[in-house]
């Protein structure tokens, strides 16, 4: 499995003032065609009440929700500081050399949820958003509190190279592995 995105632990803390508020990662770019497996973040509840996260993988061209890309929820409450991950019902799939946000976004009215991000002037990661909502996540609308990256990351399987991807060379036509099609089926003494 590999991944992508901020797998570090980052120091500065954000708390997330609400019900559909989240928070998403800066943008990156698929270096190949994946199917996604897991999102994960880092962070902790401060609640000594029961609510649900759910993970979010965002097209950020447009903001736009992936297809099958919110995950399914997992429970927090009072959690220490710690990674935890999140799967898809039905893995998605990204796209090679395309840019996603990945994100959290929770289900309790009131503070609660804290993700950590790494500061960096001009950074556009530390980000929350009203408008998403919980109960079916929308487009990504929200706007950046300061620059900055949280650490959330997916891991995804790798397609396999070439398949799907080659067009077939006028070169190799009437021939299987560089063999003559008039070859196939002779038999040879060995």
């Amino acid at each position: 499995m590999a991944t992508l995105g901020t797998t570090g632990t980052a120091p500065n803390f954000y708390n997330v003032q609400g019900g559909g508020y989240g928070f998403r990662s800066k943008a990156y770019t698929m270096p190949s065609n994946g199917t996604v497996a897991t999102i994960h973040f880092y962070g902790q509840s401060l609640q000594t009440y029961g609510f649900n996260v759910k993970g979010i993988i965002w097209q950020s061209s447009n903001g736009a929700v992936v297809t099958n890309a919110v995950s399914e929820p997992v429970s927090l409450e009072n959690v220490p500081l710690a990674w935890y991950s999140m799967s898809f019902s039905t893995p998605p799939e990204l796209v090679v050399d395309t840019s996603y946000w990945f994100g959290v976004v929770n289900s309790w009215p009131g503070d609660g949820l804290t993700g950590f991000y790494y500061y960096s002037s001009g950074g556009t990661g530390n980000a929350v958003d009203s408008g998403t909502g919980y109960a079916s996540p929308g487009t990504y609308s929200g706007n950046s509190q300061n620059g900055g990256d949280f650490s959330v990351y997916i891991t995804y399987e790798a397609a396999a190279s070439g398949y799907g991807n080659k067009i077939l060379g006028s070169d190799n036509v009437g021939k299987f592995h560089t063999v003559d099609v008039a070859d196939i089926g002779k038999v040879y003494n060995v």
